[in-house]
């Protein structure tokens, strides 16, 4: 006897489809809008996947909160709103 599924899941970001170059843009621009220092592109990739703030954290352990809230507000701008980098499937 066969069952219907319920539920299917799918493991989206990073499977389904390729986040990186949009993620590693939306950073760079994020931080030049800060006037943070930069990083390059290695350092950036190796902090996805992890969460928002720890991520930012990691990259800039001696900031204080405001300049990271900042950081995370500007990063959430160009991923949500102004980014156009194709995210391929």
């Amino acid at each position: 006897m066969s069952e219907i599924a319920k539920l299917i899941v799918f493991d989206w970001d990073g499977t389904l489809m390729d986040s990186e170059a949009r993620i590693v843009a939306c950073l760079r621009a994020a931080i030049r809008e800060t006037g943070l220092p930069g990083h390059d592109d290695g350092a950036l990739r190796n902090i996805i996947g992890l969460g928002l703030r720890e991520a930012l954290r990691t990259l800039y352990p001696d900031e204080d909160e405001s300049a990271l809230e900042t950081l995370v507000r500007h990063y959430r701008h160009h991923f949500l709103e102004a980014d156009a980098t194709p995210s391929p499937l």
